[in-house]
């Protein structure tokens, strides 16, 4: 039977990447915003293409915007995971310590060869 292992500094670690990248994408958003934009004195040429312009900011902002609350979200999850992980961990270790205890037993860990 294989054996599971899971290192819990990689899923805090993960999340706190997410989180960093969510507020890139809002940062990547703003930008769009400010500085995405053909409005002023244009002429005929670019005056046509304003439409598709202003079509291609928009979807651009929605795409940043849909990537900023994935990352949020799966910030959120993979911190809520850690949390749960270092839980369940304190319990068990607990719980071994309690039933040693009430044993008697003396428990100090695995036998050493």
């Amino acid at each position: 039977m294989g054996e599971l292992t899971t290192d819990l500094t990689t899923i805090d670690r993960a999340g706190q990447v997410l989180a960093r990248q969510g507020v890139h994408c809002r940062a990547m958003s703003a930008h769009l915003e400010a500085h995405g934009s053909l409005h002023g004195s244009l002429g005929l040429v670019l005056l046509g293409l304003q439409p598709y312009a202003d079509a291609a900011l928009g979807t651009g902002r929605l795409v940043t915007d849909t990537l900023a609350r994935v990352c949020d979200t799966t910030a959120y999850c993979a911190s809520a995971t850690f949390s749960a992980y270092v839980t369940a961990d304190e319990s068990a270790f607990d719980r071994l310590r309690r039933l040693g205890g009430d044993l008697d037993a003396g428990w100090n860990g695995p036998p050493h060869r």
